[in-house]
C-alpha cells in the first residue's frame, strides 16, 4: 500500500483504473479482509480491535484503488467502537464511504467541520464550491491526522490518495463532463446515494 500512498495527481490517479497496474494494492485489500473475515470465524478469533485493524485497512486500500462500493462493504465490518476513541479514522471512514453514515449523521468537533465540507464535495453542484471544500476538508484532515498518534498520522498519504480518488470519481463531475446526461438524473444519482463512479464507468 505504501508505493501508491503519493499518487494523488489525476493521471497517477488514472492508472489505477487498470488493475493490471493496480493488481499490488487490490491484493492488499483482499488478503487484509478476507484474513479478518477468516480469523473473526475461527475458533479463537483474536481481538477485535485487531479484526477491526484489518478491515479498516482493507477499506482504505480499496478505497485507494478507486472500488469505493468495495471500501463501503470493507468498512461495515468495523465495529462501530473502533471510531469512538478518534476523529481522524472517523474521517477515514468518511473518505471510503462518501454516501455513508459518517457523511450523514451530524457530529461535532473538528469531525463535524471536516464532514459539512467533504459531504459538499460530492453534492453541491457547483464545481467551483466542490473544490473549495475539497481543499478545506483535506487541510482539516491532515491537521488532525498529524496532530494525532503515530497510527493516525500514518493515515495521511493513504487517506489524501483516496480522498482524491473520490473527488476524481464524484457522480457530481458528470455535470461539466458529460452534459449530454441530464442535469435531473445525475442530481437523483447522488441523492440516492451513488455519489462515486466506478472507474469503469467514469472511463466510459
Amino acid at each position: 500500500m505504501n508505493v501508491f500512498q503519493t499518487r494523488v495527481d489525476t493521471d497517477s490517479l488514472a492508472l489505477l483504473d487498470d488493475e493490471k497496474y493496480a493488481a499490488p494494492l487490490v491484493a492488499a485489500a483482499r488478503i487484509l479482509l478476507s484474513t479478518a473475515q477468516h480469523l473473526r470465524a475461527s475458533d479463537s478469533p483474536p481481538d477485535k480491535s485487531d479484526l477491526d485493524e484489518l478491515a479498516f485497512h482493507a477499506a482504505l486500500a480499496f478505497a485507494m484503488h478507486g472500488n469505493f462500493p468495495s471500501a463501503r462493504a470493507a468498512m461495515s465490518e468495523v465495529s462501530d467502537g473502533y471510531f469512538q476513541s478518534s476523529d481522524t479514522f472517523r474521517m477515514v471512514a468518511a473518505i471510503c464511504d462518501p454516501g455513508g453514515k459518517f457523511v450523514h449523521i451530524p457530529s461535532d468537533g473538528v469531525f463535524e467541520a471536516f464532514r459539512l465540507a467533504w459531504r459538499k464535495v460530492f453534492r453541491n453542484p457547483s464545481q467551483a464550491v466542490r473544490e473549495q471544500t475539497f481543499l478545506r476538508a483535506m487541510e482539516t484532515f491532515t491537521a488532525t491526522a498529524r496532530s494525532g498518534s503515530m497510527t493516525e498520522g500514518a493515515l495521511v498519504l493513504g487517506g489524501r490518495m483516496a480522498a482524491h480518488q473520490a473527488k476524481r470519481l464524484a457522480t457530481a463531475n458528470l455535470l461539466k463532463l458529460a452534459p449530454e446526461i441530464p442535469e435531473w438524473f445525475v442530481i437523483n444519482a447522488v441523492k440516492s446515494g451513488m455519489v462515486t463512479l466506478l472507474p469503469p464507468q467514469y472511463i466510459l
